[in-house]
């Protein structure tokens, strides 16, 4: 299941894949001597996808990178490869159905106190079969460490001479200013396809394939310093020196992360299997980070795939592998998943062994909520109902009277704060989505739609 978790969830999760170290906000770039200096906490970790495109300051001590996908925009020290910042590029979706966007350049001005980024995206609004393509123009003020979008209208037009980017555009774009392009998508997704191969190992192409279709990244303003991607971030080679990498790695990746209710401690489900030495079984292991400290526990070891967790109570943690509903003959998704296991944080012992179920999810009392196998796996036998798991008794019931259409399967499921109301989505035969509210201890249907 591990190579078809949603984008979504997983630009979520990197973000707690690097400790974060303490940086001054304010402490280059255009910054006057006398500036405050406002503390915050800088993730060392790079994007999902990477580095797109970059520019040096004109000073050659700072590095800018930005990447589309993630919209994120990073400063970096280029001595010390440190990240002393990052942004969010402002959201260019104007309502479609589906877009797509890549980023060509980024010119950091000769003061040094903004810098522009351009782009394009692609958009294929509801209803319509062809893609139109925008500019994409930010302006990032280096000082205040904002980006804004200027509100001036540019045409544009693909092919030709190329793209103009002298101009002061916007994602704002009056009707007839769009030019249509039906292969701009594929060319966007090859243009991620290799930034994905490159910094997420997808192996979605050769590495020498993937660096000669992303445009290469530009030389100090000296000329003295090349920089090129690396898999852990950027190098930076220099004649006569040994070549320095800039890491920003990401030596640990993860597929979920929930923080306690307290706040005191992250758990998160490591993205890489490991295997034990002694019997060579698949294994699974749950980092617990104490964000009062700053200091990682012991992690917790799993014997077999689990890829998600969620809190009981302050001290006790459900692991539980992701539920999804297949769409074939998936081989990941046959048979049950591993039983869910409640574990002791303070002892990072397992406690109960949980008989495994769809969508398991805790009730405020301790309960389970969760649905018959059948509903995300196959071969899995043909239980489609949903059930609580009492937790003094260890057995699974049924949620009284509640039934499913024929030809129906549960599809999400989640329990209301004070445990007395249940919410089931479930797709029909016809694929209809049908959301049904229920009272947690009759299962009678409230509400319906």
């Amino acid at each position: 299941m591990r190579g078809f978790r949603g984008l979504a969830r997983y630009l979520v999760i990197l973000l707690f894949a690097a400790l974060p170290q303490l940086a001054p906000a304010q402490d280059i770039i255009g910054a006057e001597p006398e500036a405050p200096i406002n503390p915050k906490i800088i993730l060392q970790t790079l994007p999902y996808g990477g580095v797109e495109v970059a520019a040096w300051t004109q000073d050659d001590r700072y590095i800018l990178t930005a990447n589309s996908t993630a919209r994120s925009v990073i400063i970096w020290d280029a001595e010390s490869g440190i990240i002393i910042d990052r942004l969010i590029l402002p959201s260019d979706n104007l309502g479609s159905a589906i877009s797509s966007r890549r980023l060509l350049q980024i010119v950091v001005a000769p003061d040094g106190l903004t810098a522009t980024i351009d782009g394009e995206a692609g958009y294929l609004p509801s209803g319509q079969q062809e893609v139109e393509i925008r500019n994409l123009h930010y302006i990032v003020d280096l000082q205040l460490r904002q980006i804004t979008v200027p509100r001036s209208v540019v045409k544009r037009r693909r092919g030709g001479t190329g793209v103009d980017l002298s101009r002061q555009a916007s994602t704002v774009i009056e009707a007839n200013a769009v030019t249509r392009d039906s292969e701009f998508m594929a060319e966007v997704g090859k243009s991620q396809a290799a930034l994905e191969t490159l910094y997420e190992k997808t192996g979605g192409m050769e590495i020498e394939a993937a660096l000669a279709l992303l445009p290469p990244l530009p030389a100090s303003h000296d000329g003295k310093r090349i920089l090129e991607r690396h898999p852990d971030g950027m190098v930076i080679t220099e004649a006569g020196k040994e070549p320095r990498v800039l890491t920003a790695n990401r030596p640990l990746r993860f597929l979920d992360a929930t923080l306690a209710p307290g706040g005191a401690l992250l758990a998160m489900v490591q993205s890489e299997l490991q295997v034990g030495v002694d019997d060579n079984v698949t294994q699974s292991a749950i980092d617990l980070f104490n964000m009062q400290t700053g200091q990682y526990w012991p992690p917790v070891t799993l014997i077999g795939d689990y890829s998600q967790v969620q809190w009981m109570d302050e001290g006790l943690l459900l692991a539980t592998q992701i539920s999804s509903r297949p769409a074939g003959t998936e081989t990941n998704l046959q048979g049950p998943p591993p039983q869910g296991v409640i574990i002791d944080t303070d002892s990072g012992e397992a406690m109960i062994m949980v008989e495994p179920r769809c969508y398991m999810t805790p009730f405020p009392d301790g309960d389970l909520l969760g649905a018959g196998l059948a509903n995300c796996r196959i071969n899995a036998g043909k239980d489609f109902g949903l059930a609580r798991y009492n937790l003094d008794n260890g057995t699974w019931a049924p949620v009284g009277k509640f039934k499913l259409q024929k030809g129906a399967v549960i599809t999400a499921l989640t329990v209301s704060d004070s445990g007395t109301r249940i919410a089931v989505a479930a797709t029909e035969k016809s694929g209809t989505l049908e959301l049904s509210i229920l009272d947690a201890a009759t299962g009678a249907v409230i509400n319906s739609r």
